[in-house]
């Protein structure tokens, strides 16, 4: 019965201990003895409760005090232990919401950076987005093709009134030339009037003369 339960107080003294040393790789909490350091206080109290006790052949005879002393012991770490997860568990849910906290804050300020590097790289015309390469490009292809069709405009006015001008020009020398012809026709006309008045008086002389014959 005596080694049935130095068996059972071994091996759950050996579970916790392991327990132990496992959380106080996972954490320390302030002003609690560390796990590691419990562990140690049990394996020494457990130590030197097997070397204080006297021995029956094959078998340690341990004080019920000690026993009940040590088990006490293993209880308060027991429930040190718990508080310690609890509060843990309760850490670990205050990060995770810490966490998802500042997850939404960054997307919230990513979804501004991106709206804010939007504006600076885009411009709205007439309700129509444009990045600000393509509305650059796009304005100055619409003021060279202005700027070509009013060079065309004014090429277009400047034949034409070309054209009126040497149209004028041959309207002008074609009336100077009629004024010519007209001055020429009337001076001749007026020359041949003389010439048949000439030869009117002539005709008149003749016929004078023969008269008088």
């Amino acid at each position: 019965m005596i080694k049935l339960f130095r068996i059972g107080v071994l091996a759950f003294l050996m579970f916790q201990i392991s327990h132990l040393e496992l959380r106080a790789q996972a954490t320390t909490q302030p002003a609690v003895a560390s796990p590691t350091e419990t562990a140690t206080d049990l394996a020494s109290r457990f130590y030197q409760m097997k070397k204080k006790s006297s021995n029956w052949k094959d078998y340690k005879v341990i004080k019920e005090g000690q026993l009940d002393a040590f088990w006490n012991e293993i209880s308060d770490t027991l429930r040190v232990e718990k508080e310690q997860i609890s509060e843990l568990k309760a850490s670990i849910v205050k990060k995770d919401a810490q966490i998802v906290s500042l997850n939404d804050t960054i997307k919230s300020k990513e979804v501004l950076v991106n709206e804010s590097r939007h504006l600076t790289t885009h411009i709205s015309v007439i309700g129509i987005d444009f990045s600000k390469g393509t509305y650059i490009y796009l304005t100055w292809g619409i003021i060279l093709v202005l700027a070509g069709l009013m060079a065309a405009a004014l090429m277009n006015t400047k034949v034409k009134n070309n054209a009126a001008n040497v149209a004028r020009k041959d309207l002008d020398e074609l009336a100077k030339e009629y004024d010519d012809y007209k001055k020429k026709v009337f001076e001749r006309e007026v020359k041949l009037k003389r010439e048949l008045t000439t030869e009117m008086n002539k005709v008149e002389e003749l016929k004078i003369k023969l008269k008088k014959k």
